[in-house]
């Protein structure tokens, strides 16, 4: 997958344990080592007007409750992005609908709204540079090592259960080199997993803070390909209030692990520490 890159000036805003002046990369797409399922998918044969690419029954990529979002895609796909109905993230966020703001020295940087934002509105993925599991133990390792823990976190990891009939079925022959000793037999899921880290490279995403009681849901898609799958945020079931904070849940807590980190969310149900992951 290929990269567009400008420069991102970011002098304040990094993890300490980086050395100021420097910036960071911004970038519109991830930056993938190659060692995902690049395979393509299908793709619909709508017709250009797009009406209906939100019918399950007649488009192959709409959405379906029992399999993962696939979102229309131009170069695979019939119908048009002016018009296709399932090219949300695609289509990209209204100028000027969110900012990074200094939030205290508590939390630092995070990111606000500064219009009304709907239900179901996407807001931005989460790009970075795209890990496999063991490029990410490596590189959290490393930041652990120099900040012992005391530093900002942009290494994401999502774990996601697909449908193994579903990922056998688009995967084909290649799904055994990927699945590293995971049994299909009777499973009815199989576990894919994700991790982009905007530590050094990525985009305003980076900058939205974790709360127990969030307004924003991820959102995982697909467009083109198989893997790697795409991140974003679309603001959850309530709206969002101008100069309101977009947060979104880190995972779940597990209180009996050591050295966790307090969580500043403030909310009634605050848990009272960030969730992490000891494994990737």
């Amino acid at each position: 997958m290929g990269k567009m890159a400008a420069t991102f000036d970011c002098t304040s805003c990094i993890p300490t344990f980086l050395q100021n002046p420097c910036t960071i990369q911004h970038l519109h797409d991830e930056v993938c080592p190659g060692s995902y399922l690049t395979i393509q998918l299908t793709g619909c044969a709508c017709d250009t007007e797009g009406d209906k690419c939100n019918n399950i029954e007649e488009c192959l990529c709409a959405v379906s409750p029992t399999t993962p979002h696939i979102e229309c895609h131009a170069s695979t796909c019939g119908c048009s992005q002016e018009y296709c109905a399932n090219m949300l993230c695609q289509k990209g966020a209204q100028n000027d609908i969110v900012e990074v703001f200094w939030t205290g020295d508590a939390k630092q940087w995070g990111l606000r709204a500064t219009r009304k934002l709907a239900p179901g509105q996407f807001i931005c993925e989460y790009v970075g540079e795209v890990l496999t599991d063991c490029q990410a133990k490596v590189r959290r390792d490393e930041y652990e090592s120099i900040s012992n823990q005391k530093y900002d976190n942009y290494l994401l990891s999502v774990r996601e259960w697909l449908p193994t009939a579903w990922f056998l079925e688009h995967a084909g022959p290649e799904a055994s080199a990927v699945l590293h000793g995971q049994s299909l037999h009777d499973a009815p899921y199989v576990l894919r997993k994700i991790h982009i880290d905007a530590t050094k490279h990525g985009n305003i995403a980076r900058f939205i803070n974790h709360c127990c009681e969030p307004n924003l849901e991820l959102y995982i898609f697909r467009t083109k390909y198989l893997e790697p799958c795409r991140v974003a945020f679309i603001v959850g079931p309530n709206a969002i209030n101008p100069g309101e904070e977009l947060t979104f849940s880190y995972g779940s807590v597990q209180k009996d692990l050591p050295h966790l980190k307090p969580c500043l969310c403030g909310v009634p149900s605050c848990k009272g520490k960030l969730p992490f992951a000891h494994e990737v």
